[in-house]
């Protein structure tokens, strides 16, 4: 009766049998089909911006992941990364990302009702997508608002976006040079999609 009994609590608490965190990739292409973005895209940036290997060996976008001034930092659950990051305002620390998309807490802070709603990954991927597509709006390419999303400096955006695109690319089995390909593929077709929209 002991043996089955630690058996039951050995295979309870095995990391298989714990409740799935929410997949930052899959809520980020949904999300970019809620708002035309291009395929792809989304994950790929939450892939560059808070990917950790996963207990399954799979290297993803983890959606309890925390920045501070360059640190990464990863915690098990939504409560524990609230309250990391709670800790760290308390202790004066102001530049600090959080969520599958990294969003900046000094910089897009005030557009969430809570710093738990912040870290949420649906509302955290929504506004993100939301940004995305403003940048597009204002620069008029997908791969200036991809640099932008993380840094207005030139050089900066440049290698972001390149880094973002490899992704891109290992994600969807493409060639770099076809990468860029067909996010100019994508940049027609979703001018289309967003052009129809409005028309309704």
């Amino acid at each position: 009766m002991r043996r089955i009994v630690l058996f039951v609590l050995l295979v309870l608490s095995h990391p298989l049998n714990a409740a799935a965190p929410p997949d930052c990739e899959t809520i980020a292409e949904q999300t970019a089909q809620k708002y035309g973005i291009p395929a792809g895209i989304m994950a790929a940036i939450a892939r560059v911006e808070a990917g950790y290997k996963w207990s399954d060996g799979r290297h993803r976008a983890w959606p309890w992941t925390a920045n501070f001034a360059g640190e990464s930092a990863y915690y098990k659950t939504h409560d524990e990364l609230v309250d990391r990051v709670e800790a760290a305002i308390l202790d004066g620390k102001e530049n600090i990302d959080l969520g599958c998309m990294q969003i900046n807490l000094r910089w897009h802070g005030d557009h969430f009702s809570t710093l738990a709603q912040m870290a949420d990954p649906a509302s955290n991927i929504d506004y993100a997508a939301r940004f995305l597509l403003d940048l597009y709006d204002r620069l008029g390419t997908w791969q200036q608002a991809i640099g932008a999303y993380h840094s207005q400096d030139p050089a900066r955006s440049k290698d972001y976006a390149a880094k973002v695109l490899a992704v891109y690319n290992r994600r969807n089995d493409t060639a770099p040079v076809q990468g860029y390909q067909k996010l100019a593929q994508l940049q027609q077709e979703s001018v289309a999609v967003r052009s129809r929209s409005a028309e309704h």
